[in-house]
């Protein structure tokens, strides 16, 4: 009996795939609509900006490497979009402000350590 492979069956496994919670986990992005209401209400909110946008592009990236190790080498054929969205996801850590830049950041103005650039 053969079985047949359906494009959906390969992202089945990506719940059992998903790496252990980090301190940097992207759960820590559920007071979100707090973070919103500092902007709205005239206040500096570059800090939590800058952690949001981390967060969602480490998030991003640690969703195509895995997403990339379930579907293997298939992972780099233009047909799955794989490839497509794992180059997608490099980009948000280097655009608008690269990574570097916002861990630089937030340790001199949150962290108010000494400037590193």
């Amino acid at each position: 009996m053969t079985s047949s492979v359906t494009p959906s069956a390969p992202t089945r496994a990506c719940s059992s795939r998903w790496p252990a919670p980090t301190p940097r986990s992207p759960r820590r992005t559920r007071c979100a609509p707090a973070r919103a209401a500092l902007f709205d209400s005239g206040q500096h909110s570059g800090a939590e900006a800058n952690t949001a946008e981390f967060l969602a592009s480490e998030a991003g990236w640690q969703a195509a490497n895995v997403c990339l190790d379930i579907h293997g080498g298939n992972g780099f054929v233009d047909t799955w979009d794989v490839e497509r969205k794992f180059r997608e996801t490099r980009l948000y850590q280097v655009a608008p402000v690269n990574n570097n830049l916002i861990l630089a950041f937030l340790g001199q103005h949150v962290l108010g350590l000494p400037r590193s650039y």
